[in-house]
């Protein structure tokens, strides 16, 4: 069996455990198909790339009963609160860069695990990844990439390899981040990390599913609805990787000067492999209250 195949065989066994878990905790799985194909409410023209796209929301849907996993996705777009941004921001800076603690490499495995299957609940629905061609960034920027997603079941990805954190990274020994693991996949004959994966995965699933943006707001809101298809366990680590790692971008040391900066002259936050605490993780979003349920129950199971 191939390591994609191992990750996703083992991750489909630990999803099957903790579903059944949450049954008998009286957490039934919900998947609202009544929502699928509508927009986000009090989003503006403004804020998106496109409406809802309904083959990445019943793709998203389909993972998730599959899963046996409470799905109630972010419905009601959200502002950012400066405030709470900064705080993040502040936490993600102090963060120590811990990737052997074993909570925190609990947590990364999870993610790395659910990340692999909804990869391939993406491949099944017919969805395609491959490498951006070396040097060349054919999209021109972000909105461009989530279009031909949704237009043409495509998309490119930035290599890792390429690039794994800007300059804040340069004290880090990032060779021991568990993103960096090959996963036994490869895409234009190279091999793909499994921070290959969530890229791909992140942007079907958080950005094009409802058509949100990249900039601060986009963001967030993408981070909400992704996060809800993440046990949270794993959810923890890909808060670390979205909503940690953006509020150092838009509310961190470099913030007045990346609100005006292109991509490229971004400064982009240190490739640090930790937790933030559970109330920067699960705060402000719709399903706080139940992930933290969740969340005491699969400390009981011992995760």
């Amino acid at each position: 069996m191939s390591v994609l195949g191992k990750l996703l065989s083992k991750g489909m066994q630990r999803q099957a455990a903790r579903a059944e878990a949450l049954r008998r905790a009286g957490i039934e799985p919900i998947v609202p198909d009544h929502l699928r194909g509508e927009d986000l409410v009090g989003r503006g023209v403004e804020d998106q790339i496109t409406g809802g796209v309904r083959p990445l929301q019943e793709a998203a849907e389909r993972y998730m009963r599959d899963a046996g996993i409470d799905y109630r996705p972010q419905r009601q777009f959200v502002e950012v609160d400066p405030e709470f941004a900064t705080r993040v921001a502040k936490a993600y800076e102090e963060m120590k860069h811990n990737p052997n603690d074993p909570m925190v490499r609990a947590a990364y495995q999870k993610m790395i695990e659910e990340t692999v299957a909804q990869y391939e609940a993406l491949r099944r629905a017919g969805y395609k990844f491959d490498f951006m061609p070396e040097g060349r960034d054919p999209y021109g920027n972000p909105r461009n990439a989530i279009k031909d997603l949704v237009q043409n079941k495509r998309m490119l990805v930035f290599p890792t390899e390429a690039g794994f954190g800007g300059p804040a990274s340069k004290h880090i020994d990032v060779s021991d981040n568990p993103l960096l693991m090959k996963v036994g996949e490869k895409w234009s004959g190279k091999d793909v990390t499994a921070n290959d994966l969530f890229r791909a995965v992140h942007d079907a699933f958080g950005h094009a599913k409802e058509g949100v943006g990249f900039r601060a707001r986009g963001e967030e809101n993408a981070f909400q609805q992704h996060m809800t298809m993440y046990s949270p366990l794993a959810a923890r680590a890909m808060a670390t990787e979205t909503r940690g790692q953006n509020s150092w971008v838009n509310f961190g040391p470099y913030a007045a000067k990346n609100r005006r900066a292109s991509p490229a002259d971004t400064e982009y936050a240190p490739q640090k492999v930790g937790l933030l605490p559970d109330e920067l993780v699960f705060g402000r979003t719709v399903r706080a209250d139940l992930l933290r349920r969740a969340r005491e129950l699969e400390r009981s199971m011992g995760y």
